[in-house]
């Protein structure tokens, strides 16, 4: 074997080797292993000690399976979003200097659900802190000065109507009072069956004061505000391509994994073989659902960046009981007992809290011990920032705790924090399912609300998660 394996991977290979020997744990490992035709390709090896009673190795068993496709599709789709990303990050950091270089914001009107968006500078403009309210066009129009109403009417609907560019000069009053003159943009755009109408306002009463200066600093504008509008087109485009990314990969993995599952079931009801053969068509297909549900629980995971950040009440009791339908059949199985005190109403991401509950409870069945009904309770209290020993505290804010208790296997202090990561997983298949994925997720949901969450977990004794989520 060892003539065979990558030079690249043979030390770490005979390394996790010997220290299985040595142990007894599992053996695994991802290398490059030569072909008859001398190129190499990827293979994940896998070994398992068995044991006599007295739990003395007596062999071993294991297996090796290429996955040089899956290697290369997962490094290609990682590269494309890296640079997906990267572009993103460079355009908008231009779009938020641009921004502020020039006294602007910008605005977004989703023509087709009537949802109104400010960039931050927009509302710095007329006097708030970003996202300090709701923006919708009755809060708009009580800013705008009263002789000036009709007039911005009017002009967005010429706008409307003609779907072109144009601009307009007005008057609008911030939180204080003060009147600024404003220069607005908007023309509408499309973006697969929506319609937008993107815009910006600028703050032009020093111009407005000095008309020669304002002429010429009107045609700097123009240019900038059509870098800004191709600016917006290119990241509804990106995001557009991004989806349909998504899309496209997760159907073209799915249906071959579907067939796989559908026609090794049906060979398996149709004829009739040796009790070793239908032992290899039903590890077929188990592997088959399993990449199945890793490929679902990406796109779960790439769904927390995309869900659009709607913040709504959220009774967290009502997300228990909704919970606790979703896992009916695997709370009934386990007999496990769910306890929860009365839980508070916070804002957040409806879809998002409901997946962080039930992605938590449902961990906590998954990892109980089997000689005893698990048992999960719920708590919550308010907790002043500077009290909570974590870097993500803000000391001058107050935070929701609400805690996760389960009398599970628990797990050692070293995990603490690696459980949240990607693929993260501290047992075998065999063990437990799961994709690794799962407490990934959480963390993602957690930060999407600007919060943070700590796990602790003692072996044979249970793990508390513990979620942080700001009270305003």
């Amino acid at each position: 074997m060892q003539k065979i394996i990558s030079p690249a991977d043979l030390k770490e290979d005979l390394r996790l080797w010997q220290h299985s020997l040595k142990t007894g744990e599992d053996f695994k490992m991802e290398k490059r292993i030569r072909r008859h035709d001398g190129t190499y390709r990827w293979h994940v090896s896998h070994g398992i000690a068995q044991k006599d009673e007295q739990g003395n190795i007596i062999g071993w068993v294991g297996s090796s399976t290429e996955i040089e496709e899956q290697k290369k599709f997962a490094e290609a789709l990682e590269q494309k979003v890296k640079e997906r990303t990267y572009q993103l990050h460079i355009q908008n950091e231009t779009f938020k200097q641009a921004e502020e270089s020039s006294m602007q914001g910008s605005y977004s009107f989703n023509l087709t659900t009537g949802k109104l968006s400010y960039s931050d500078n927009l509302f710095r403009l007329i006097g708030y802190e970003p996202n300090e309210f709701e923006p919708s066009l009755e809060e708009f129009n009580k800013h705008v000065h009263p002789e000036d109403r009709d007039f911005v009417q009017k002009a967005a609907e010429k706008v409307l109507a003609n779907k072109t560019g144009d601009e307009w000069h007005y008057r609008m009053n911030t939180k204080t009072g003060t009147l600024i003159h404003i220069k607005g943009t908007g023309r509408v755009i499309e973006s697969g069956d929506e319609k937008l109408l993107v815009g910006t306002l600028q703050d032009v009463t020093k111009e407005f004061q000095n008309k020669e200066e304002l002429i010429v600093k009107t045609k700097q504008l123009q240019k900038i505000n059509q870098k800004l509008e191709l600016q917006n087109i290119e990241i509804e485009n990106s995001n557009a391509e991004l989806a349909s990314f998504s899309y496209i990969a997760s159907h073209d993995l799915q249906e071959p994994l579907r067939k796989i599952q559908t026609f090794g079931k049906r060979i398996l009801e149709t004829e009739k073989f040796s009790d070793k053969t239908q032992d290899y068509f039903n590890r077929i297909i188990s592997a088959g659902e399993r990449m199945q549900n890793l490929i679902v629980s990406l796109l779960d995971f790439s769904r927390t960046n995309t869900t659009e950040l709607i913040f709504v009440p959220c009774d967290l009791n009502a997300i228990v009981e909704e919970s606790k339908n979703d896992l009916h059949e695997r709370i009934l199985e386990k007999q496990a007992i769910i306890e929860h005190e009365n839980l508070p109403t916070l804002n957040g991401i409806h879809i998002q809290i409901a997946q962080l509950f039930t992605n938590l409870i449902d961990n906590a069945i998954k990892y109980s011990r089997p000689e005893i009904n698990p048992h999960i309770k719920i708590t919550s209290s308010v907790i002043e920032g500077k009290q909570i020993q974590h870097p993500s505290a803000n000391k001058q804010k107050k935070y929701h705790a609400i805690t996760f208790a389960d009398n599970g296997i628990g797990f050692e202090k070293q995990y603490e924090t690696k459980i949240f990561e990607l693929f993260q997983r501290l047992h075998g298949k065999n063990e437990y399912s799961g994709t690794g994925i799962g407490l990934a997720i959480v963390k993602k949901i957690v930060i999407n609300h600007n919060g943070f969450i700590i796990a602790e977990g003692k072996p044979n004794i249970g793990s508390t998660f513990t979620i942080y989520l700001p009270t305003s």
